[in-house]
């Protein structure tokens, strides 16, 4: 139970750009990002991945955080995304110190004519409604107005968590992310530089 809502405590810190807490939750954890939708994580170990599909490796939570930083999109300081995880399976060992958990996440977002611009130069303008008498006649007829960015998942893929059992309570040391599929993270992530 305490692995699984660690699970989706790292999520709600994503979701709310909560850096304390990502920091906290991911201390001195190896965090590794990968591209390879093939791997079976729960049966292959990740030293059989080609270097060319580990695409990042992370060493703790303050690093992690960083990158998070310096590379997210905010809106009034809101990321506003929503991660959420699926098919969550958790390992105990049979000595009780180590544990394994293996999930699916998908990370949908949507930008809605009130949305805040970005607070980061990136490369495209969300701007706002170019006429808001008509933002506001469909709000008095209960009209759902049409969303500058539309709700959709802009990125799914697998978790593989090691975590120790550290006195009184579990600890994630290595966290394995598996990006296997990616929309249009444009307004989620600065553009990379040329």
């Amino acid at each position: 139970r305490e692995i699984r809502r660690q699970l989706f405590e790292y999520h709600e810190a994503m979701n709310r750009a909560d850096y304390e807490a990502l920091t906290a939750l991911l201390r001195d954890a190896v965090i590794t990002v990968c591209y390879s939708p093939r791997h079976r994580a729960r049966v292959e170990p990740l030293s059989e991945l080609r270097p060319d599909q580990r695409t990042g490796v992370i060493h703790g939570g303050e690093q992690f955080v960083a990158g998070c930083r310096a590379t997210w999109l905010t809106y009034g300081g809101d990321p506003r995304m929503q991660f959420g995880a699926t098919n969550v399976i958790v390992d105990v060992a049979d000595s009780l110190d180590t544990a394994t958990c293996h999930a699916y996440f998908f990370l949908f977002q949507g930008l809605g004519p009130r949305d805040d611009p970005a607070d980061q130069q990136a490369e495209h303008s969300l701007g706002r409604p170019a006429d808001e008498q008509a933002e506001h006649v469909a709000g008095q007829l209960g009209l759902i107005t049409p969303l500058e960015f539309p709700l959709q998942v802009i990125s799914c893929g697998r978790y593989f968590d090691t975590y120790r059992y550290l006195g009184e309570r579990w600890q994630i040391v290595a966290h394995e992310i598996y990006a296997d599929f990616a929309g249009d993270a444009s307004r989620h992530m600065r553009a990379p530089m040329s």
